[in-house]
C-alpha cells in the first residue's frame, strides 16, 4: 500500500491556510532523565526487572548529565512556538519517574507550549494513570474524546495543530513495540479531517516511526500499516516521531505529495561505538502562496564547547497541490551509523 499523506479533496487549496506567518517548534525525544530505584512490588515483574539491570550495566552510562543540563535553556534560546516530546521520558516507567520528569518539565516553560506522548520505557509496566500519566497532565495536550487520552490536539499561535498519538503499550520481556490501535486509529481519522478543513499545519507525532526499515521487528510498530492508511486517506503535513535514537529523514507519500517523516535522536545518549551525542531537532514552518517552507535543523552537542550548536541544516517544501510522490527510503540526518 502507498502510504498517503495528503487530505482528500480540495481542503488546503483553493482555501487561504491557517498558518499566515512562520512559526518554530521544537522536538525533543527518548530523554531518559529518571534514576530509577526499584523496590518491593517493582521487582516481582520480570521485565521491569531485566530493564532495571540493563539501565544499570550499561544504559545508565550512556546517559550525559552535562549535555541534558543543558538542554532546557538552549530550547529557550529557539524562542520555539511549540515544544513536542516523542516519548521515552523515563527509564522504567516508575511513578516515581514519572514524579522527576514533571521536576524537569516545569523547566521548559508554560505547559501550554508543550505537546508530550508516552513511549515503551514510560509503559514498561501497566500502573494505574493516577501514578503515570496523570501526573504530565499539563503537557499533554487536550484529548479529542472524552474518557480517551489520546489523540490529543495542541493548537498553536496561527494554524499549527500539534496532534499527539500513542504508541506506548506494556509489552513482553526483550519487546520495545508499540501499537496505536484501533479505537485510537478511528478518533486519529476524525481529528485529522478537523484540522485539514480548518487549513491548519497539522504535525502528528508519536514515539514508534511509521515507516518501515528503521527499527528490528521487536521494536516495530505493529500497526503500521494501519496508521499510514489513516495517514493515506485523511492527510497530514509533518510526521515526527523517536525510538531508534537518531537523526533520520523519511517520506511519505499522499496522493502524490510528499510529506516529512522525520526522528529526533535521543537527547541524553552519548555512545561513541554508535556515533551518538545528544542531539534534538528544531523546525521553521513558513506559508508560500503554494505550500509551505519546512526548515529542519539539527542541533548537536558539543562535548569541546559545552553547548548545542547547529549541526545540519536542510530546507523543505511541502505543497498544497497534489504531485506525483512515492515513499521514499529511509536516510538518515547527520551521522550515519
Amino acid at each position: 500500500m502507498v502510504a498517503a499523506c495528503l487530505p482528500s479533496g480540495p481542503r488546503l487549496w483553493g482555501v487561504r491556510r491557517a498558518v499566515v506567518s512562520a512559526l518554530t517548534i521544537v522536538h525533543l525525544s527518548d530523554l531518559h532523565l529518571s534514576q530509577p530505584a526499584l523496590s518491593g512490588r517493582s521487582l516481582a515483574h520480570p521485565k521491569r526487572l531485566l530493564a532495571y539491570l540493563s539501565w544499570r550495566l550499561k544504559r545508565r552510562a550512556r546517559f550525559d548529565q552535562e549535555a541534558f543540563g543543558a538542554v532546557a535553556r538552549d530550547v529557550q534560546d529557539q524562542h520555539p512556538d511549540g515544544i513536542v516530546i516523542t516519548g521515552d521520558l523515563t527509564q522504567l516507567g516508575l511513578p516515581s519517574e514519572y514524579d522527576q520528569v514533571r521536576e524537569w518539565l516545569l523547566s521548559l516553560g508554560p505547559p501550554d507550549r508543550v505537546s508530550l506522548v508516552p513511549g515503551n520505557h514510560d509503559f514498561t509496566c501497566a500502573e494505574r494513570p493516577s501514578e503515570t500519566l496523570d501526573r504530565w497532565e499539563p503537557w499533554i495536550g487536550s484529548p479529542v474524546a472524552d474518557g480517551d487520552r489520546f489523540p490529543t490536539v495542541r493548537d498553536i499561535r496561527e494554524g499549527l495543530a500539534l496532534i499527539g498519538a500513542s504508541s506506548a503499550r506494556p509489552s513482553w520481556p526483550t519487546l520495545a513495540v508499540g501499537t496505536v490501535g484501533a479505537d485510537q486509529l478511528g478518533r486519529l481519522e476524525a481529528t485529522l479531517e478537523t484540522a485539514g478543513r480548518s487549513g491548519r499545519f497539522r504535525v502528528l507525532f508519536l514515539h514508534h516511526p511509521p515507516c518501515g526499515g528503521i527499527v528490528g521487528w521487536r521494536k516495530r510498530l505493529t500497526d503500521a500499516t494501519a496508521l499510514r492508511s489513516v495517514i493515506d486517506h485523511h492527510g497530514v503535513e509533518l510526521v515526527l516521531h523517536g525510538h531508534a535514537h537518531r537523526p533520520l529523514f523519511n517520506w511519505l507519500s499522499a496522493r502524490g505529495r510528499r510529506v516529512p517523516v522525520i526522528g529526533a535522536a535521543s537527547v541524553s545518549e552519548t555512545c561513541p561505538a554508535k556515533g551518538r551525542t545528544p542531539r534534538y531537532n528544531a523546525y521553521r514552518i513558513t506559508p508560500t502562496d503554494a505550500g509551505w517552507d519546512l526548515e529542519v535543523t539539527v542541533r548537536a552537542w558539543s562535548p569541546s564547547e559545552h553547548r548545542f550548536d547547529s549541526e545540519e541544516t536542510r530546507r523543505l517544501f511541502v505543497p498544497t497541490d497534489p504531485g506525483d510522490g512515492r515513499e521514499g527510503s529511509s536516510e538518515e540526518l547527520g551521522v550515519r551509523e
